[in-house]
């Protein structure tokens, strides 16, 4: 381990001086050692070779820092310490020596230390800088190493110190953590905040307090008043920290006046109080601005509230008065006074407010609310003449008679609410009364004029129940007049249609017996009769009496259709039926009118059509609306067309009656349905023809029947039938009114 040629190192040249030198106690050390270890060389060189070592020994594997010895130009480490390998978890020096320096180096930093030993090897001497060491399970740490360079063995190398700087960076990592969160702290508060030293210099300001005034951070921070502020403000501001300096122990608080670049002169609030040094000194002081202008011009606006809150309560018409928590009055208003012959005077303080109502003590309304508004307590002196305020879950609302007001007495309308501070807590109750007693005056008046008016009305109804019994007897003689009259029209024509047959029949008759006395006569003169003259005879009478025949067929048909018809119109029965042929014998009892008009009907209506209904109400329809074409429709039309059509549906059928005649306005149609509504009064219209058509149809069938019409384009009614008809409760009864 001898190096004769290694040259010593004096004390002065390791510790060095100015800011290269080693200023620790870890370089110190490493500068022992490293004089030892010249010292040890020397000795071998004298033969002491042994007890050098022994010495050198132990002031390197003795040393409380961890310390190595690497090659410089093959990064091996050379040699470690006792420290080293217990502060590092090895358990033997073999497991280190001989391997690279940078086996000690965080992974991240090892091309930068190498850089480093490069560095160095070129001819650095002392050299401190901190490193991330690793443990021997892969943790890395923070220390800082002092390395200077020492022969080691012919080899060049360097003597390093390790001191582990755990603690240090926990402390520092805390330090800057409570620097930031008081940093941080600052500048969340809304407050603008600063503080300054006792020269009086900001030392500080947060971001509220910049915004706030709208100055620069930089134009204030190591500045004083004196250079930012008017002469005048900076006095005020540096008597007012003197003052706080002469009492430290104390907050000091004091309003004034500052000026804003965004807001103009705002009134503020400074807080504040001294801060100490580490020695316990007043190093300073640090304050709050509270800008309290809102609030000040909010205390200026709830004064002129109460002051107009006063004037409103004095000068109200109405009677109102306020209790406290302890149910003493506190507002007796004039109108009190006025209503109830009491003074503010003898009112205030006192409890008496019940005095203004009755002739014994017990609560009003607004001590029931005060007292929490139990609605049984409300209940058990009001009864039935109180409500809870609509407008007011709270209040209570009443009306009472008190007689001892006035000289019959008044009608009082009042309501209590509780009043309640800024916190919520009850803290007493009013009471608001108005004089209802011409109300309740007007009231009872008009409760009798109601009820002679509801006896006159009961009057008039039963005499109107009278008269609409009669108009609907009346209705109903109408109605059944109608329908006879439009059967003895039919029975007329039907008359008139049998005339031909049964003249027919009697002429042929009255000649087949002139024919058959003349053969006769023949036959009983002997003469002999001849072939010509039976055949003659036979050929007339089977002539005869095919016409006979013939003619008293169609009488029998003429009769037969009468009947049906007759009988269903007169009798209003219910059978099924086939629509087409309803139809065809309601127009054959129709014939002779139709037959002396140059007017034709076209039925459009397939046979199998069956209705379970009312086959009279539906010719009584069907008739009515063609005498309505031929007496309205067609009266300015030579020859006019009726068309009748059926839809069938699943459960209901559309028949559909349209005439090509002179139709009706708007306004005609609106009342075509009303009864006795006609535009022919006086020219044999009665006015209740479409009116039964409507009844039929709607009571009687069970359909609905729709108009449209135009002046001069034709009508179009459109009746929906149901396929089976409502069961009629009396057959027998005229249909109802329409609506």
């Amino acid at each position: 381990m001898s190096d004769p040629g290694a040259a010593t190192f004096a004390l002065p040249q390791l510790l060095g001086s100015g800011p290269a030198g080693l200023l620790a106690g870890g370089a110190l050390l490493a500068a022992a050692v490293a004089l030892a270890w010249q010292e040890c060389r020397r000795r071998r060189q004298a033969g002491a070779a042994a007890a050098d070592a022994a010495h050198y020994r132990m002031l390197f594997d003795g040393n409380p820092n961890p310390m190595y010895v690497y090659d410089v130009d093959t990064l091996e480490l050379l040699a470690v310490n006792e420290t080293l390998l217990n502060g590092y978890g090895y358990a033997a020096a073999g497991e280190l020596v001989g391997k690279p320096v940078l086996t000690l180096h965080a992974e991240i930093e090892r091309e930068a230390v190498r850089q480093v030993i490069a560095n160095l090897a070129a001819g650095g001497q002392q050299y401190k800088r901190r490193w991330l060491h690793l443990h021997r399970n892969g943790d890395a740490f923070p220390v800082e190493i002092f390395s200077q360079p020492m022969p080691y063995a012919g080899r060049r190398a360097r003597l390093v110190v390790a001191r582990d700087l755990n603690d240090q960076v926990r402390a520092e990592m805390e330090l800057l953590g409570q620097r930031q969160f008081r940093e941080s702290l600052l500048e969340a508060l809304p407050l603008p905040v600063f503080y300054k030293d006792r020269a009086g210099r900001y030392l500080g300001l947060n971001e509220a307090f910049v915004h706030f005034f709208g100055a620069e951070r930089e134009h204030l921070v190591g500045r004083t008043a004196w250079e930012i502020a008017p002469p005048e403000l900076a006095a005020k501001y540096q008597a007012a920290d003197d003052e706080l300096y002469a009492a430290p122990e104390r907050t000091q608080v004091y309003s004034a006046q500052v000026e804003t670049k965004a807001k103009g002169l705002r009134d503020v609030v400074f807080t504040k109080a001294v801060f100490r040094d580490h020695a316990g000194a007043v190093a300073g002081l640090v304050g709050t601005v509270l800008d309290v202008t809102e609030q000040e011009a909010a205390g200026r606006a709830l004064r002129e509230s109460e002051a107009r809150l006063a004037q409103i309560l004095a000068n109200s018409p109405l009677p109102i008065f306020v209790i406290d928590a302890e149910h003493r009055i506190v507002v007796w208003n004039p109108a009190c006074e006025r209503t109830f012959a009491l003074s503010a005077a003898e009112m205030l303080g006192t409890r008496r407010q019940w005095a203004a109502f009755y002739p014994s003590e017990r609560p009003v309304m607004a001590d029931i609310v005060l007292a929490g508004g139990r609605e049984p307590e409300v209940a058990q002196y009001y009864e039935r003449r109180y409500r809870r305020s609509p407008f007011n879950p709270e209040a209570f609302e009443a009306e009472d008679h008190f007689p001892h007001l006035g000289e019959d007495g008044r009608w009082l309308y009042f309501t209590a609410s509780p009043l309640r501070d800024s916190s919520g807590k009850v803290v007493g109750a009013i009471e608001t009364l108005l004089d209802v007693t011409e109300r309740k005056r007007a009231e009872a008046r008009a409760r009798e004029l109601n009820e002679r008016l509801e006896a006159r009305v009961r009057q008039r109804t039963a005499d109107l129940e009278r008269a609409n019994e009669e108009l609907r007897l009346a209705m109903r003689q109408l109605v059944q007049t109608e329908k006879l009259a439009s059967l003895g029209s039919l029975v007329a024509g039907v008359a008139h249609e049998l005339n031909t047959p049964l003249g027919n029949v009697l002429t042929v008759a009255t000649t087949l017996r002139d024919r058959t006395e003349d053969f006769a006569a023949t036959v009983a003169g002997g003469g002999g009769l001849r072939r010509s003259t039976i055949n003659d005879y036979t050929s007339a009478c089977l002539e005869a009496a095919r016409i006979v025949e013939r003619n008293a067929q169609r009488a029998a048909d003429l009769i037969g259709n009468f009947k049906e018809v007759a009988v269903d119109q007169t009798s209003t029965r219910r059978r099924r039926f086939d629509l087409r042929a309803v139809i065809d014998e309601m127009l054959s009892t129709l014939q002779p009118t139709l037959r002396r008009t140059n007017h034709r009907v076209v039925v459009d209506v397939a046979p199998g059509i069956v209705l379970d209904s009312y086959p009279g109400p539906l010719e009584q329809i069907l008739g009515n609306l063609v005498m309505n074409s031929l007496l309205h429709g067609f009266e300015t039309t030579p020859a006019g067309c009726i068309t009748l059509r059926a839809e069938a549906g699943a459960d209901e059928v559309r028949l559909h009656y349209t005439d090509d005649g002179s139709g009706m306005d708007a306004e005609t149609a609106q009342q075509a349905f009303d009864p006795f509504f006609t535009t022919k009064l006086g020219k044999g219209g009665s006015g209740l023809g479409l009116y039964i058509v409507y009844n039929l149809t709607t009571a009687v069938l069970g359909g609905r029947i729709a108009l449209r019409s135009e002046a001069g384009k034709g009508t179009h009614f459109e009746l929906t039938l149901p396929t089976v008809a409502p069961q009629l409760a009396e057959p027998g009864d005229p249909p109802p009114a329409a609506g």
